[in-house]
């Protein structure tokens, strides 16, 4: 009997949750033009709710067509989280990229209510920020990768003036040392080529 009262209960909520939906909507479709403007979006937003909850519904629920789901444009945006992620961005432009995630999160959860309308919009929006992020990602990185070789050239004239002075196992030792440096900057890890630069190449051991 309980669960009877429940179940009672809770479909009297869902009816008035859609009668208070329908009302916003009426009264909104009286407002001036300014209003309605600023609204639209509300708007929008409360007749999709309206037609995900009824398009379950037996007999009316075929009646009801639910925005196109925007699958081709939720993967790009999730593949250039992933080249975004595979740079770093996380390092060079965090604060930034925690706010996108927000977003990025949010329109996870909209899709998966199957707001499509709302999620399209937000996943537009995010398409173009993670566009954004990553010219200026690669603008950091090119600047990181130039003042690295300019380090690289520098130390590389430095020690090969050496050359003559050294051993052959001296000469091995640095031939090993330079090409490990090249490599740092080539795959992008500065903060280790940093370290590395300090050191010394002919140290024992």
């Amino acid at each position: 009997m309980n669960k009877a009262m429940d179940l009672r209960m809770g479909q009297k909520n869902e009816r008035l949750k859609l009668l208070s939906l329908l009302l916003v909507l009426f009264l909104l479709s009286g407002c001036g033009e300014n209003i309605k403007g600023r609204l639209a979006d509300f708007k929008d937003a409360s007749l999709e709710r309206i037609k995900v909850m009824l398009v379950d519904v037996p007999l009316i629920g075929r009646w009801i067509k639910l925005h196109p789901k925007p699958s081709s444009l939720y993967k790009e945006v999730e593949e250039a989280i992933l080249v975004l992620k595979a740079k770093g961005v996380e390092k060079h432009l965090p604060d930034e990229f925690e706010r996108f995630e927000k977003e990025w999160k949010e329109a996870k959860n909209l899709y998966s209510e199957r707001l499509y309308l709302q999620a399209e919009k937000k996943l537009k929006t995010l398409a173009k920020e993670a566009k954004d992020l990553n010219e200026k990602l690669d603008k950091i990185l090119s600047a990181l990768r130039s003042s690295a070789l300019q380090k690289y050239q520098e130390r590389e004239a430095e020690l090969t003036s050496r050359l003559s002075t050294l051993n052959e196992e001296d000469k091995l030792k640095l031939k090993v040392y330079l090409f490990y440096l090249k490599s740092l900057i080539e795959q992008g890890r500065f903060e280790e080529f940093e370290r590395e630069l300090k050191k010394d190449p002919f140290r024992k051991g």
